[in-house]
Order: structure tokens, then C-alpha cells, then sequence
């Protein structure tokens, strides 16, 4: 199997949803059985007990995530946020989405940002 992977900057948050289908010993499917999370590494990377994963320092390491009879888990890669991003030629348009509310819009970007006035 490929194992999945998290992409994330320090600082970043990203939540995991885990689908596991579970069975008792009379074959009774158990719906929403207790997943236990854990990170190998919380120095780079911790998990809450709900699946949320908070980069904490650059580095790698492995979550899993486990219910009673199976777990599976991913890596975690964490990277510095650049030191600068280079805008000198870019073309920056701010666009009036309400009387609150602006969207940034820097070209090239596949990540323009709503901005909350």
C-alpha cells in the first residue's frame, strides 16, 4: 500500500478523517467505534484525540490512527514557512466581495486569500 501523506508549515492545522468499518464477534457492524490517535514524533507534528494535527517544528514522522481489531496510518512532513516570497513583478487586485469582506488577489497564486475587514 502507498502510505498517505500530510503536507503541512509550521503553525498549520489540518484534520484527518479515518473511515473504518468495524465488526463485534456476533459480525454486528459498530458504528462510530473509538479511534485513538497518536503521532510517533510530537516534537514535529502532535494529533488531538479528534484527528487534528498541529505542525510544530520541521521534520517528519508517522500518525496512526487506531480502533479495536485495525488502524492505519500516514506521514507527516513539516516545513519551515519561506523566509520571503518575491513579489516584485506580481499583480496584487483587491476585490470588494461585501461591505466586510475582500479578496486578495496576487497572480499565479492558486491560493487567494478572503480577507475579513
Amino acid at each position: 500500500r502507498s502510505t498517505p501523506k500530510v503536507s503541512l508549515i509550521i503553525g498549520e492545522h489540518d484534520s484527518q478523517t479515518v473511515t473504518i468499518t468495524a465488526e463485534d464477534y456476533n459480525n454486528k457492524k459498530i458504528t462510530n467505534p473509538k479511534t485513538e490517535w497518536k503521532s510517533e514524533n510530537e516534537g514535529v507534528a502532535k494529533v488531538d484525540s479528534n484527528g487534528k494535527i498541529t505542525a510544530v517544528k520541521a521534520g517528519s514522522t508517522k500518525v496512526t490512527a487506531k480502533v479495536p481489531g485495525a488502524e492505519t496510518y500516514f506521514d507527516v512532513v513539516v516545513t519551515n514557512l519561506p523566509k520571503y516570497t518575491d513579489f516584485s513583478n506580481a499583480k496584487i487586485e483587491l476585490v470588494k466581495k461585501s461591505t466586510s469582506m475582500v479578496q486578495l488577489n496576487v497572480n499565479g497564486s492558486k491560493n487567494n486569500k478572503c480577507l475579513q475587514l
